[in-house]
């Protein structure tokens, strides 16, 4: 596969270390990581080098940066660690690393769930429904905004493209023009009127 022949599990460690938790705390949209080229989802990740080196190890060394960070006299066990671990890299297979990143980054800012005394490992799974949902909403918000893009530059395009009926008229030919159940103003009877005699006509030309 080809993540599997361009990387090693090393070098994924490597490019995507928990030391960008700082880094990202600058991003203010999701969408933005989420289109950040050739980069891996936890799907990805675990088809290429398997379950457990996107759980226990890359999953759960974000989470040990989240568990020394977060000022809390009580830290989540190593037991605790591997499973909730465990059940991020099952539930979420469509985020890429960027994306978990960022919710960590955003979980030690306190954005979402607080902790008091103790990191408590339902916490940090409500947290990241809060940015599932933030995540679906950014993304949601950037398609509409391309969507109204592309359609005013199709508008903009099929306006300078258009020609006017006498225009379209002028490339038909005499049998196209007869069939025609449309006719230009100029053939209109009537037409060749002068507006004053039509508008006298209305006042005229009654029986």
């Amino acid at each position: 596969m080809a993540l599997r022949e361009n990387y090693k599990a090393v070098d994924i460690a490597a490019t995507y270390p928990s030391g960008l938790q700082t880094a990202l705390v600058a991003c203010r949209d999701i969408d933005t990581l989420h289109k950040v080229k050739d980069t891996p989802t936890f799907c990805m990740i675990e088809q290429a080098f398997g379950l457990e080196f996107l759980s226990r190890v890359w999953v759960k060394a974000q989470i040990i940066e989240v568990n020394d960070f977060v000022g809390t006299k009580t830290k989540l066990s190593d037991e605790q660690l591997d499973t909730l671990s465990d059940q991020i890299a099952l539930e979420y297979g469509d985020l890429n690393l960027l994306e978990f990143i960022c919710f960590c980054s955003r979980l030690r800012s306190g954005k979402y769930e607080s902790f008091y005394g103790s990191v408590d490992p339902m916490q940090i799974t409500k947290s990241l429904q809060d940015f599932y949902e933030d995540r679906r909403d950014d993304i949601n918000r950037a398609w509409q905004a391309e969507e109204k893009a592309r359609t005013e530059r199709e508008w903009e395009e099929s306006r300078k493209n258009a020609i006017s009926f006498d225009e379209f008229w002028a490339t038909l030919n005499d049998e196209q023009k007869a069939a025609s159940p449309f006719k230009p103003l100029s053939e209109q009877e009537g037409h060749k009127k002068s507006f004053m005699e039509r508008v006298t006509g209305l006042f005229t030309d009654k029986d």
